[in-house]
């Protein structure tokens, strides 16, 4: 069984992401409003600190940066990989620039089966054997990354070779909790981050949004 790994980008990859997406303020900090319009998290805690990766569409200069910085480090990881699959909705945009900079393959998986049609959950010819690399936007516990690869091991013949996230929110065990993933061959998933929570608030406080006390408050609510 091969080794599972998470890995993250090289320092001058992760750095660039995570001051591409502050200037282009999809990572906003709100230590300077009131609480009560600081964004609510997806666990329903309310924190001064939000990360929309989706308001870089309209942002070209950050769009295309971001993923051809990704594109990068996925050519350096995954050599092999002929196909990127998009997870609906937030990672199709990235996976689509992606596979047009690497001149791959481009599919993408639904959050569920089509209720009509050809009722699938993967859009796109695959070719029996193809070597996938799944694409989201953002990792906190993984949940979309794993449907994904569910969907393959239900409707496909591939080997999926990784799955890779622009911005990771995941707490410190999550690497040990992704030595359990495998596909439906027993083959266990590679996981690469352009960027972690670490990265962003390295830059915000290099740019002055927040101070030390607020790294330090930012650092332990996204630790716990």
């Amino acid at each position: 069984m091969n080794e599972a790994k998470y890995i993250t980008a090289s320092s001058s990859i992760s750095k660039e992401i995570a001051k591409l997406l502050i200037d282009a303020e999809a990572y906003k900090v709100y230590y300077n409003k009131p609480e009560s319009t600081w964004p609510v998290w997806a666990d329903g805690r309310k924190a001064p600190c939000y990360c929309d990766v989706r308001s870089i569409l309209s942002n070209a200069d950050a769009r295309l940066g971001v993923a051809d910085l990704l594109a990068t480090f996925i050519k350096q990881e995954f050599p092999q990989v002929n196909v990127i699959a998009g997870l609906v909705t937030a990672g199709v945009p990235l996976a689509t620039t992606i596979a047009d900079k690497l001149k791959l393959g481009l599919v993408y998986v639904r959050g569920e089966k089509k209720k009509h049609g050809t009722g699938k959950q993967i859009e796109g010819n695959l070719r029996p054997g193809s070597k996938v690399l799944i694409i989201d936007d953002v990792l906190a516990s993984g949940g979309s990354i794993i449907k994904g690869v569910r969907a393959f091991d239900t409707e496909s013949d591939v080997t999926i070779e990784g799955a890779a996230t622009l911005v990771s929110f995941s707490k410190p065990e999550f690497a040990n909790k992704w030595q359990d993933v495998t596909d439906k061959h027993g083959k266990q998933i590679t996981l690469a981050t352009g960027c972690t929570f670490t990265d962003l608030l390295d830059e915000s406080l290099a740019q002055n949004l927040l101070n030390e006390q607020q790294y330090k408050e930012m650092h332990a609510i996204y630790s716990n």
